[in-house]
């Protein structure tokens, strides 16, 4: 959310929306609704520094419930990797280095987002849990333990979802800040379908973009107020309560490349995809069609992507010669098993 000051037409329409579903819902007895929702935290872009003004907007919204809040943490330095990742599914094209200038002081300050909510709710009302890989390690982690700390067996019982939403590897990262600019909205969206399926990061390694040192000075200014903050809610020091988060070297920012290079190796991933595909295909005769129709899907994404080249670098005429023919070949096989 991006209110700067608190709004009470704000928080008049959110409130009539959540009687309003509250009514919809026809529940017979009063029961125990979760909403999440990570603009309750201020705006992303702003480092958060909202955030008190979120949780005013949200207590006048809400007002006779009674609201308990659990904010789930995440260390500062891999948080900011994460939204990077964000702002560049996104369309963004900044650099970590103009992303981490363009912040505002006192951006991601989790000591300050807690007050600000305990101010309004009650420090009674507010929880915090940590966000980590080894604390949290399967799609339905986080489901669980959030379900025993609110007491519900219904969220207890839930199993986790397939993962939509992947983030890109470092590779497709760079790649993508690089397109960005020269792309129109709808354009962005398909480099990002095409990306997270040719170049995710694996769900269980996190991003390691920051150079050492700056790392090392983000953990150090939030290093106090994080000490404060875990103490006096959990009572144990901040790196007990958040275990450190490793770093991943495969990870690690690509910079120096060129659009030429990076698409040269993006659209071989792309063939590589096709022929794995219709050779799978092949061996069952019933899935012809089924080949034919992947493999045409994503000779349209590709021609798609290379129709951009007027605006960009250009791939030149021995990438496409390249595309062709291996495409070709994969068609060719496909027919010889009629």
């Amino acid at each position: 959310m991006s209110a700067e000051l608190p709004d009470s037409e704000l928080a008049g329409d959110l409130r009539r929306d959540f009687l309003g579903f509250l009514d919809s819902a026809s529940l017979s007895t009063p029961g125990l609704c979760v909403i999440s929702y990570e603009g309750f935290s201020g705006s992303l872009k702003r480092g958060y520094t909202n955030s008190d003004v979120v949780a005013k907007v949200l207590r006048e919204t809400f007002k006779g419930f009674n609201v308990s809040i659990c904010c789930y943490l995440r260390s500062q330095d891999s948080f900011i990797e994460s939204v990077y990742t964000q702002i560049i599914h996104q369309g963004g094209s900044l650099s970590l280095e103009q992303f981490l200038d363009s912040l505002p002081a006192g951006s991601y300050d989790w000591h300050r987002l807690i007050c600000g909510y305990e101010q309004c709710f009650g420090e009674d009302k507010v929880f915090i849990r940590p966000y980590h890989p080894e604390l949290l390690p399967l799609p339905n982690s986080i489901l669980d333990d959030f379900g025993q700390l609110i007491g519900t067996s219904k969220l207890l019982a839930a199993v986790g979802s397939e993962e939509v939403n992947r983030g890109y590897s470092a590779e497709a990262l760079a790649y993508a800040r690089l397109l960005n600019p020269a792309l129109n909205a709808a354009e962005r969206v398909l480099l990002r379908q095409v990306l997270q399926r040719l170049s995710p990061k694996p769900r269980t390694s996190s991003y390691s973009y920051l150079p050492t040192e700056r790392r090392e000075s983000i953990q150090l200014m939030h290093r106090d107020s994080n000490d404060s903050l875990s103490v006096r809610k959990v009572g144990k020091p901040w790196p007990d309560f958040m275990p450190t988060w490793s770093s991943d070297e495969s990870t690690h920012m690509v910079e120096n490349s060129s659009i030429e290079s990076m698409s040269l190796a993006m659209l071989s991933r792309c063939l590589e995809v096709v022929e794995k595909q219709s050779l799978e295909a092949v061996k069952s005769k019933d899935r012809m069609s089924e080949a034919k129709s992947k493999i045409k899907e994503l000779e349209k994404r590709l021609e798609d992507l290379q129709k951009n080249q007027a605006k960009m670098v250009a791939f030149g005429t021995s990438l496409a010669g390249r595309l062709g023919q291996i495409l070709y070949s994969v068609e060719k096989r496909i027919r010889g098993t009629k």
